[in-house]
């Protein structure tokens, strides 16, 4: 998924199903029949509970990259 500021996208090996996510941004994540997260296709994209969902991801499963400069927000890189 795309926004004006970032490519969104779940990486369905590392999610473990814990839900947080769906949690934190019911709008943003819904579970697919394996209770693994998805994006919705009608999502109501709000950024700030984006990043907030990514960072309280257990599993580092929401990867966020920066459309502008390329660089992925998260999971962190170090």
């Amino acid at each position: 998924m795309r926004t004006n500021k970032y490519t969104v996208r779940i990486d369905k090996e590392a999610c473990i199903g814990c839900g947080v996510c769906n949690e934190l941004a019911p709008k943003i994540f819904t579970s697919d029949n394996e209770m693994k997260s998805e994006l919705r296709q009608d999502a109501e994209i709000d950024e700030k509970l984006l990043l907030k969902a990514a960072e309280e991801c257990a599993s580092g499963a929401i990867v966020i990259i920066d459309n502008e400069t390329g660089e992925q927000l998260w999971p962190k890189n170090d």
